[in-house]
């Protein structure tokens, strides 16, 4: 009876279990969209701010974003077929870091609102699915 409440037990470990994929995302292109309100089309050249490579880890089986380059309290708010959308929020600095990731291209959008200064900067990735091996 024990061994089949510890096998019991395994199982349902398993089921709980994150199975984390790694995102190699590299920088596409970026664009200033607004600046303090007013509406621009400022395009942003690689090595300005912003323009790093990141890796991000998704959890596709328990559909959680586990971490980006901002950390881990990613918020989702949209986990479809096709796309992904979470959302950081860092309140100290009141910006929100909105994301859009298109499951079948790879492609993800980043989307920086600063709430103060009514900025907004959106970046563009391209990711790959990597192996982390080291």
């Amino acid at each position: 009876m024990k061994k089949f409440i510890f096998v019991g037990i395994l199982l349902l470990a398993g089921e709980v279990r994150s199975e984390e994929t790694y995102l190699n995302c590299k920088w596409e292109y970026g664009r200033i969209v607004k600046e303090n309100n007013i509406r621009l089309e400022k395009v942003i050249k690689k090595g300005d701010l912003g323009t790093n490579d990141h890796l991000v880890t998704i959890d596709f089986k328990n559909k959680k974003i586990i971490k980006s380059r901002l950390g881990s309290n990613h918020k989702v708010h949209n986990w479809g077929e096709n796309s992904i959308n979470w959302y950081i929020e860092l309140k100290k600095e009141k910006v929100s870091y909105i994301y859009n990731f298109d499951r079948i291209s790879g492609r993800l959008e980043e989307i920086y609102v600063d709430t103060d200064n009514k900025d907004e900067i959106k970046h563009v990735y391209i990711c790959d699915k990597a192996q982390k091996k080291f």
